[in-house]
């Protein structure tokens, strides 16, 4: 009887050790496999890209205005749609000189300085977000005035003649 006791607690003594997993167990030596980043489309992001739902969240951070957030909403929506269109033509070996990435970087810039996302403390507000002329002096004072001139004046729907009767109204 001792011995089928000794026995039985040879082969059943060692399972529960192994069964809670030691210092010595696979489970606590195996490093746990990374979280699987969320789909596109999740809704843990409103953007594509990382860096446009940092801005994003840090806008909201910010508190700031219901109105001013839809604006930074359009405009970050417009920078993503401008920033896959770059992806996909330097794919294609089409911006060499890297103008059009510059572009893009500069239009971030004017963003982050417009809503005051850039961390300066004494940023002072951007009329637009839209690239002017340096030769150009007047303003429409209008951000939203700005974007439809700009595009106006990119469309190539208009002569110079039109454009600056458009200019004047």
């Amino acid at each position: 009887l001792l011995l089928l006791l000794l026995v039985l607690l040879l082969l059943l003594g060692p399972w529960p050790a192994a069964g809670h997993g030691g210092k010595y167990s696979r489970e606590k030596n195996e490093p746990e496999l990374p979280p699987k980043r969320e789909p596109p489309n999740s809704p843990g992001g409103e953007f594509r890209m990382e860096k446009l739902n940092q801005l994003w969240e840090k806008a909201q951070r910010l508190q700031l205005s219901p109105v001013k957030l839809s604006e930074l909403h359009a405009d970050l929506k417009m920078q993503e749609r401008d920033e896959f269109a770059w992806k996909k033509l330097k794919a294609e070996g089409l911006d060499e000189d890297g103008k059009k990435q510059a572009k893009l970087t500069r239009n971030l810039s004017v963003i982050l300085a417009k809503y005051g996302l850039d961390g300066r403390k004494d940023a002072r507000a951007v009329s637009s977000n839209s690239l002017s002329d340096p030769t150009e002096e007047d303003s429409l004072e209008d951000p939203r005035l700005e974007k439809l001139w700009h595009k106006a004046k990119t469309s190539g729907k208009f002569s110079s003649e039109e454009l600056t009767k458009l200019w004047r109204e």
